[in-house]
């Protein structure tokens, strides 16, 4: 029952996460002059320095948060998981990084890993 309560604990925090991120995109939206256009799913959210972000990746996976690693909503449909996992490791790949540390290298591994239970999750072999 421990492990249920402390799932669904995590649930609700990164709920709570996402939320909190769709505010954020709706107030730079808002504050954009009209500029920025309709986000399509609020994966586009999570970019950047932010989604590369090799702290935030090593916590999300410390909390085994597989769809918090890819900077997706547990919502998600396979194809946006697929393309925001995509565009990590081009960012994270040690062959592809300039700046190589260990730290990177461990956020990249902790990123395959989070896609290769994801796609568990969604019946894909």
């Amino acid at each position: 029952m421990d492990e249920y309560r402390c799932q669904q604990n995590l649930r609700s925090e990164q709920a709570s996460m996402f939320e909190a991120a769709r505010r954020r995109a709706r107030l730079l939206k808002q504050g954009g002059g009209g500029q920025v256009g309709p986000l399509a799913d609020y994966t586009s959210c999570v970019t950047g320095a932010d989604l590369v972000s090799t702290a935030r990746i090593l916590a999300m996976w410390r909390d085994t948060n597989m769809f918090g690693v890819l900077g997706t909503p547990p919502t998600a449909s396979f194809q946006v998981v697929k393309r925001q996992y995509r565009s990590m490791v081009l960012q994270l790949h040690p062959d592809k990084s300039k700046h190589d540390t260990a730290d990177k290298v461990s956020a990249f591994m902790a990123v395959t890993k989070a896609f290769r239970e994801v796609k568990v999750m969604f019946g894909i072999p």
